[in-house]
């Protein structure tokens, strides 16, 4: 699964450090850790990000290789580990490829396609990472135009959802199909896949026709589908607690209640992902014209702030200790990657020079992953990690 528990997936301080690695240090007095940040470099060309992270400290991302192909630069799925970005194998030639998550054993899910622009594209498993080859998800559809792929996930036994899209050549109209993936065959299991948990719950979208429209799903292990009602799921953790949205509202699911988490004096909230303690976070309207990162708990709904002067801030993962990542804006105008831990919110700062930084995932460890700009604005993924003192 991935480390945010997401089921979505979102700088300046000046550094004054080694060119690869700067500290970004807690409020004034708080005492708090400070994460240094490490560029993770690309596979050649000029971008990369890394979207996920395990407990192993293992990354993957996506990354410029600086080839070209069919016009256009080609991508290719990235592991990091032992200090080195790796090329996930791929045994397609010019293919490119994409990695959506891993889980604790090194597992990777993502997509590959016949071009950079994903004109074909279809679901591939790493089921060994870097140690072996890959393995082409297999599936059946009705549809005959070309698919589009959207891997949502990957639990601890290496079972993986997502969501194939492609146009109906004959009627011209388009077709949408979640599938899980339980080993190398696919079944559809709805419309749309959300989120699975280490119990092979998978959250989904199913569409239950004219009469009653789109449903949130969630379909448990045997084909059981439960329908939870009518909003659209965010998140799912391996307690069955599903975060998500109706109309401009977040909610919480449990045991067949839906719950409102209310707002921040604002008429929009948006959650963007649930630990396995039923914390749950996202952004808000404030009712005075800005949206600040949120948390909610027991009921009760925290505003995370912003960064000095920033107006703006979101939250997009949360792990096990509560621990909180997303951005702020800051007083300069450029986007933060930012924690919040202890009621106090830290800046992690950018690479040497760079101007912006966005996280995206973050490990129990309180290792973060994202991407940041370089001095000359290149964007490469990063790791920040918190280091005492």
């Amino acid at each position: 699964m991935r480390r945010s528990l997401l089921l979505i997936g979102a700088v300046a301080v000046v550094a004054s450090c080694a060119v690869l690695v700067s500290a970004a240090s807690g409020s004034s007095g708080s005492g708090q850790a400070r994460w240094v940040i490490i560029d993770l470099g690309t596979l050649g060309g000029k971008s990369a990000t890394a979207v996920d992270i395990n407990e192993r400290g293992q990354i993957v991302g996506q990354s410029d290789t600086g080839k070209l192909a069919d016009g256009g630069p080609v991508g290719r799925a990235f592991l990091w580990q032992d200090g080195k970005m790796r090329a996930l194998p791929i045994g397609y030639g010019e293919a490119a490829t994409d990695a959506s998550a891993l889980n604790d054993r090194g597992q990777v899910v993502g997509t590959w396609s016949e071009t950079n622009h994903g004109d074909f594209s279809g679901p591939v498993l790493w089921p060994k990472g870097l140690n072996g080859r890959e393995v082409l998800l297999d599936y059946e559809s009705a549809c005959d135009g070309s698919p589009t792929w959207t891997m949502a996930g990957i639990n601890e036994r290496g079972a993986s959802v997502g969501t194939f899209a492609a146009e109906d050549v004959e009627t011209g109209g388009s077709c949408q199909y979640a599938f899980f993936f339980d080993g190398m065959i696919g079944v559809v299991i709805g419309t749309s896949a959300v989120a699975l948990n280490d119990r092979d719950q998978v959250l989904g979208v199913s569409d239950f026709g004219k009469s009653k429209g789109s449903h949130a799903v969630l379909r448990r292990p045997g084909g059981r589908m439960m329908d939870l009602g009518a909003f659209d799921p965010v998140g799912l953790n391996n307690r069955a607690q599903v975060v998500g949205t109706r109309g401009s509202r977040a909610v919480v699911w449990q045991q067949g209640k839906v719950t409102d988490l209310g707002s921040l004096g604002g008429k929009v909230t948006t959650p963007t992902a649930i630990n396995e303690s039923g914390q749950v976070v996202g952004y808000s309207g404030t009712g005075r014209g800005q949206t600040h990162a949120f948390v909610w708990q027991n009921g009760r709904m925290t505003d995370l702030g912003t960064l000095s002067s920033g107006k703006n801030s979101s939250a997009v993962a949360i792990n096990q200790r509560g621990q909180v990542i997303g951005t702020s804006s800051s007083a300069s105008g450029w986007g933060h990657g930012c924690i919040w831990q202890d009621g106090k919110m830290t800046d992690l700062g950018t690479l040497p020079g760079g101007k912006s930084s966005t996280a995206t995932a973050i490990n129990n460890r309180g290792q973060i992953v994202g991407w940041a700009t370089t001095k000359n604005g290149a964007r490469h993924a990063v790791l920040w990690t918190p280091r005492s003192g």
